[in-house]
């Protein structure tokens, strides 16, 4: 899979041939483009007029941002329809990847694992955002958000830049937002909840509506972002989840160098099967070191749920009435 970064031109070579195989021009060409994840368009059906059997697509740069900036990659599927002959057509697609993510990280890969590897750039990539994330779960990225009232109860947590359903957790909901004001204006957690409707997830005001012109703090926890413009991995970690990519990285070459291993020539499924375990054994070793950084035990699930001692400000925003300020 061919992989460019943000915002570049990318140019297509196209040959057309018909369903023999043979070269052809077209009497009228075009082509689109969509997210491969979201499906979203991001180019309609274009026109182009090819003069030979032969065309360069250029794909321009504004083509081939990022559309969701909490991911480092995404993919890009182009479609070209072609007409030919007697009213024939032909559909073809060309799938490729815009990635931003961090080339110091990937270089920490390369240095990892070493030598010549039966796997591309796109697996590498791959190894390291799943790090990422298994190294979100560990140690999540907390964001700090103020969003505008509308006067409404309900707001959106899609609308939340860095909100990733399935993952993200509200940790905080501040209202009203007032840096001015020494007191800590932190809701109760019976002042608010998670409310699912049927167009999504939902933060629910159970006793306020933020009006026009006020605004509300959320705290929540978020996806680590490595890209070569921002990185938020505590530079203290970044060895380690280097480390963890390699561990993934390894553990892909050692598949690949097992399901290969049957081969009809016995030294070169012999040589297979010695290169997977000697990448699964440097994977477990990185997984190893990963986990001693972090302080967690490999295999050990988290606890589902944690307690803590809530002293904020209640929402009615005076003082609590069993346990006053003075007794705490």
């Amino acid at each position: 899979m061919e992989i460019i970064k943000p915002d570049t031109t990318l140019t297509i070579s196209l040959a057309f041939t018909d369903e023999n195989g043979d070269a052809v021009t077209p009497s009228a060409a075009r082509y689109r483009i969509d997210d491969v994840a979201s499906g979203d368009e991001v180019l309609a059906w274009t026109n182009f007029t090819p003069a030979t059997s032969t065309y360069d697509l250029i794909i321009e740069a504004a083509q081939n941002a990022i559309i969701n900036s909490a991911q480092p990659t995404e993919k890009k599927l182009v479609k070209v329809e072609i007409t030919y002959g007697t009213d024939n057509k032909k559909t073809d697609t060309y799938v490729y990847m815009v990635s931003d993510i961090s080339d110091t990280y990937l270089s920490a890969i390369d240095d990892l694992v070493g030598g010549e590897v039966p796997l591309e750039d796109a697996e590498k990539i791959q190894a390291l955002i799943s790090a990422i994330k298994k190294y979100s779960g560990h140690r999540p990225y907390e964001v700090t958000e103020e969003v505008d009232g509308d006067g409404s109860f309900d707001y959106d947590l899609a609308d939340l830049e860095s909100w990733v359903d399935g993952f993200s957790v509200i940790k905080n909901v501040e209202y009203p937002v007032d840096d001015n004001d020494r007191e800590d204006n932190s809701l109760q957690d019976d002042a608010w909840k998670i409310f699912k409707k049927s167009t999504g997830k939902y933060l629910r005001f159970l006793e306020d509506s933020p009006e026009t012109g006020e605004q509300f703090r959320v705290t929540y926890t978020a996806l680590h972002v490595c890209t070569n413009s921002l990185c938020t991995i505590s530079a203290s970690d970044e060895t380690a989840v280097q480390m963890l990519a390699a561990t993934n990285f390894c553990n892909m070459i050692a598949a690949y160098y097992a399901q290969t291993s049957d081969s009809v020539i016995q030294a070169d499924s012999v040589d297979h099967k010695s290169k997977a375990a000697e990448y699964g054994a440097r994977a477990r070793t990185y997984k190893q070191e990963y986990c001693d950084h972090m302080g967690i035990k490999d295999g050990v699930v988290a606890a589902a749920s944690v307690t803590r001692d809530q002293d904020a400000k209640p929402s009615w925003r005076g003082d609590g009435m069993t346990h006053p300020k003075r007794f705490r």
